[in-house]
């Protein structure tokens, strides 16, 4: 810190500047409101307070209590049941779709992945082959048609991040064989 100077002596002047800056700042952004609030302009805002006050039937204004619509009441089990039975029913009925698109997901990302590091490794073709028949090995439970989209996505990634162009053939080679596909 300086030497030449206290720390009294700083916080004065550092109030005495911030003082100033209020001193000055206040008037010149507010000087409509201390000028209507200094040609009592408020006095008429303060007789309908105190009017609002003595009549308490004026507080509310347009909201009036017997204006307000009653509230309908329902059951709170029925209303839970309902909810929770359907949402059940929809994850039951539509448990291997969702399985199945989130496993989809995973491995499209994967591949994301892994072209990007092939892309920066500078990967020969047989390293990306191997690679991506030890992916596809984990995911052999897809279907044809859910192979031929993700066939689609690897050929795409490996052709925009290693300008490498997979052939349909050279990726369904990759796959695990199975009896169901």
């Amino acid at each position: 810190m300086f030497k030449t100077i206290s720390w009294p002596e700083f916080i004065s002047a550092a109030s005495w500047l911030v003082g100033a800056y209020y001193a000055v700042s206040i008037p010149w952004l507010f000087h409509r409101e201390i000028i209507q609030f200094l040609k009592g302009r408020n006095k008429a805002s303060d007789e309908s307070d105190h009017e609002l006050i003595s009549n308490p039937e004026n507080l509310m204004g347009d909201a009036k209590p017997s204006e307000i619509p009653k509230k309908q009441t329902a059951d709170a089990e029925d209303i839970t049941i309902s909810a929770s039975v359907s949402k059940q029913s929809f994850e039951e009925e539509h448990e291997d779709e969702i399985l199945s698109n989130r496993v989809i997901a995973d491995l499209l990302g994967e591949i994301t992945i892994l072209a990007k590091v092939h892309a920066d490794s500078k990967s020969l073709i047989d390293e990306i082959r191997s690679a991506l028949i030890d992916l596809l090995s984990n995911y052999s439970q897809t279907n044809l048609s859910e192979r031929n989209l993700i066939g689609k996505h690897i050929a795409a990634q490996y052709a925009s991040q290693c300008s490498i162009d997979l052939s349909t053939q050279e990726i369904k080679s990759c796959w695990p064989s199975s009896e169901e596909n």
